[in-house]
Order: structure tokens, then C-alpha cells, then sequence
């Protein structure tokens, strides 16, 4: 059997860890929120393109919780529903 000696951490130690956590933890967040502006301003910018090009399109998801799979190029949620038609197609095929 092993004993282990256990010694209580000094509140200073423990409020250094709580400050160095919460920086790391500020840090992931800040790094995600750019992370999540980015993918919409890529998004934003590749639907003025194809409205540029006059295919007027909006982004579609079906509802629930399933996402859709393109059998030509195997891209995931990547689909978008045309304005005037109303036909839905791949990032693919536009």
C-alpha cells in the first residue's frame, strides 16, 4: 500500500491557477469567435460571388438535425437554394 502525502495548496497558488485558466479559457473563446466570423464572412463573400455571376441563391439546410452529403463531390452541408427556382444543388454544381 502507498501513502501519499498530500499538502493544501496556499490560496495564492490557487488563485494564479484560477487567473492562468481563465486567460486560456478568454483566449479559446476569442479564438473561436474569429474562427466562427470567418467561416460566415467566406460564406457571405462566396454568395455575393454567385449573385455577381446572377445566380441569386440563399444558403439551405434542411431541418433537423441531419446534413446532407453531395454524392458528387462528397461535400457536407454545402448546399444552396436558388432564389427564382427554388431548386437546391451543391456548392458543387453551382
Amino acid at each position: 500500500m502507498f501513502r501519499v502525502k498530500v499538502t493544501p495548496m496556499l490560496n495564492d497558488d490557487n488563485e494564479t491557477i484560477k487567473r492562468i485558466c481563465a486567460a486560456a479559457l478568454a483566449e479559446a473563446m476569442a479564438d473561436a469567435q474569429q474562427q466562427m466570423e470567418d467561416v460566415e464572412t467566406a460564406e457571405i463573400l462566396g454568395l455575393a460571388e454567385l449573385a455577381v455571376q446572377g445566380r441569386h441563391v440563399v444558403r439551405w439546410r434542411p431541418p433537423g438535425p441531419s446534413r446532407p452529403v453531395c454524392p458528387a463531390c462528397g461535400g457536407v452541408d454545402e448546399f444552396y437554394q436558388s432564389v427564382e427556382t427554388g431548386c437546391v444543388h451543391c456548392r458543387c454544381i453551382l
